[in-house]
């Protein structure tokens, strides 16, 4: 075969196979960037949302604490109801997984609450050896400024996690997660 011929038809060819080279280069750039775009913007939404229902479990777990609180000042006048247990846990899992910025609200409830879940643990202990005498001596009234402290925490926290949620756009990572190491992930 003759190269020749075809090595001096070479020149002719180069314009048409650099177009083709660089067309198609910047088809496949465009296709990359369109995914790696619809990515971003896919995990963004979905961050955004994930933020939004949590911060609404968030503070439907508030309201049940202070439901919580009531209930459990109600049944003190019943000697052997007791409400179901605290949402503070559920409230405190929250608050470190998704809103870890409103640490100060949240321990601002735990504390103002101590002193009035002492102070019940009192009453039930009094209540527990003599009820009859302890509802002679019972004063709901001491529960008044204990129970203000707490609502005055709550709505704190409440507001914090209002605005919080309002202002704060979630932060999205582009870069994949790390590659899970087979030997640390248990198998039950």
């Amino acid at each position: 075969m003759d190269w020749s011929a075809l090595l001096a038809k070479l020149p002719d060819a180069i314009p048409a196979l650099v177009g083709a080279l660089v067309g198609g280069s910047l088809a496949v750039a465009a296709g990359v960037a369109a995914q790696w775009l619809t990515h971003y913007f896919t995990r963004r939404r979905d961050a955004e949302k994930l933020q939004r229902e949590k911060a609404e479990e968030f503070l439907q777990a508030l309201f049940a604490h202070a439901d919580w609180v009531d209930a459990t000042l109600e049944s003190l006048m019943r000697p052997v109801s007791y409400p179901a247990s605290s949402p503070l846990d559920r409230i405190r899992a929250l608050q470190l997984l998704y809103f870890p910025e409103l640490e100060k609200p949240i321990m601002g409830i735990s504390k103002a609450l101590a002193p009035w879940l002492d102070l019940l643990h009192t009453q039930r202990q009094a209540q527990s050896k003599d009820y009859q005498a302890w509802l002679m001596a019972y004063d709901s009234a001491a529960f008044g400024p204990l129970h203000e402290a707490y609502m005055l925490a709550w709505v704190i926290a409440v507001d914090a996690i209002v605005a919080v949620a309002q202002s704060h756009p979630p932060r999205v990572r582009v870069v994949p997660n790390p590659p899970i190491d087979s030997k640390t992930v248990s198998r039950s």
